[in-house]
């Protein structure tokens, strides 16, 4: 079955493998996503994110070279309105990073989380679009 169009663009970065399969297989099946790239480093989210059009990026914290708080500031810089959510197991280590960047953080263990989360920002910016 396809998808509607109008679905957002999600960019997916985390370094291990794994999770980026299970983002991309969750997210996949979500009705208003679709996953768009996919990066194992903040630099590769960067690059993903502009060349993607993203709508949503779902970052790992802790990844080799460009941690995702990097990334997310830089992100931020080049896109106010992007919605940039941090799937990590490191939640702990960035309270002020998402108050600053105003950024969702979604502890690992937490896949439902997530995908509530993923939700409620689908809704605001089908809402807000309509």
């Amino acid at each position: 079955m396809d998808k509607p169009r109008g679905d957002l663009r999600v960019v997916v970065a985390d370094d291990d493998d794994s999770v980026r399969m299970l983002l991309k297989v969750t997210l996949g099946m979500s009705p208003g996503f679709e996953v768009v790239g996919e990066a194992a480093n903040g630099e590769e989210a960067i690059t993903m994110t502009e060349l993607c059009r993203a709508d949503v990026v779902v970052l790992d914290h802790m990844m080799p070279g460009c941690t995702g708080a990097m990334a997310a500031r830089r992100i931020r810089q080049m896109h106010p309105t992007i919605d940039i959510v941090f799937f990590t197991a490191y939640e702990d280590a960035l309270p002020e990073v998402a108050a600053e960047l105003y950024c969702t953080v979604v502890p690992k263990s937490g896949i439902d989380e997530l995908e509530q989360v993923m939700g409620t920002i689908a809704r605001q910016h089908f809402a807000n679009a309509g």
